[in-house]
């Protein structure tokens, strides 16, 4: 029995992390990939002049095509554990024979004003491919 593939486009990594370096052969290094994050100072409401922390992390998508070809839409929408939107971006990506990959990298400015887990869902011509979680919690070591 054979199982069906699909035509693509596939997903070869989508992560958040502390940033991208880009080397001068093409290449790039992922620094810091994130799964979760620890804070320790209070939320907006739980004093009278908090602030929420703000973080600096990068989003980093990467595909490929398979056997899809020409010019697409790549996006990453932000979710709050809440359910409110949060940050968004998209991008064309032209798939061709000569370069049938695209990686998207998205600089993310996050004010975390919630504990719980921040969604962040990639999608391919509006048809979601994967998402990447982010827990947000308060004095708990991660293991």
């Amino acid at each position: 029995m054979s199982v069906p593939v699909s035509a693509g486009p596939f997903v070869a990594f989508a992560v958040l992390c502390q940033r991208m370096d880009r080397q001068a052969d093409g290449s790039a290094d992922v620094i810091g990939i994130v799964d979760g994050l620890n804070l320790d100072s209070p939320f907006l409401g739980e004093q009278p002049d908090a602030e929420a922390p703000v973080v600096l992390l990068t989003a980093l998508v990467s595909i490929r095509a398979g056997d899809i070809r020409g010019q697409h839409q790549l996006a990453v929408r932000g979710r709050y554990p809440s359910g409110d939107l949060g940050p968004s971006i998209a991008r064309v990506v032209d798939l061709t024979d000569q370069m049938p990959a695209a990686t998207l990298s998205v600089p993310l400015e996050l004010e975390l004003e919630q504990l719980g887990t921040y969604w962040f869902d990639v999608t391919f011509d509006s048809v979601l491919l994967t998402r990447i979680p982010l827990v947000v919690r308060r004095g708990e070591p991660w293991s």
